[in-house]
């Protein structure tokens, strides 16, 4: 061989084996790119669910039915599932759990006045929405034995049955 003459600088089986190389590194990246994006997404839709269920759970537990002091003594408790208004205006979206950042709307069947902050309802469109929708008992405040014996055993006249819808999103 010659000094002067200029040998093959790379061979095609180099080329295409880089090629290949450099392809799967960038189909390994945008996977996990895929992956971190969707498990972000995930922890959000979580994070909005928890705030929906929490905040339900919050006004139905605030607002349970009260049961007469002789129905206490008797081992029974107040009623969950039964909520004795749907006044909800001395309640806010901070005593609901409801962080800054996060939009609500609290609904129901019939007529509710809604907690403050959470009156107005969501018009965009937005994929990071979580609706919580419960189905309970309207009632009075002070229920004795006599009408709840009746309830269970007959026709009630003192329970309602309505829908309360809680509405979360991410602002």
């Amino acid at each position: 061989m010659k000094q002067n003459e200029k040998g093959q600088f790379f061979s095609l089986d180099f080329l295409i084996s880089v090629t290949v190389a450099v392809l799967a590194i960038g189909m390994l990246l945008h996977f996990f790119e895929l992956s971190v994006y969707g498990e972000k997404e995930a922890r959000l839709q979580t994070a909005i669910d928890s705030i929906a269920l929490t905040s339900s759970n919050i006004l139905v537990q605030d607002y349970n039915c009260k049961i007469e002091n002789s129905f206490k003594l008797q081992g029974y408790n107040d009623l969950d599932g039964c909520i004795s208004s749907f006044n909800f205006s001395g309640t806010n979206k901070k005593e609901l759990l409801i962080p800054n950042g996060f939009g609500c709307f609290i609904s129901s069947d019939g007529t509710i006045t809604p907690p403050v902050g959470c009156e107005t309802d969501f018009t965009g469109t937005a994929k990071d929405i979580s609706v919580v929708s419960r189905r309970i008992l309207l009632g009075p405040n002070n229920i004795s034995k006599m009408d709840f014996e009746t309830c269970v055993e007959s026709t009630c006249s003192i329970f309602e049955e309505r829908e309360l819808t809680v509405k979360i999103w991410k602002e």
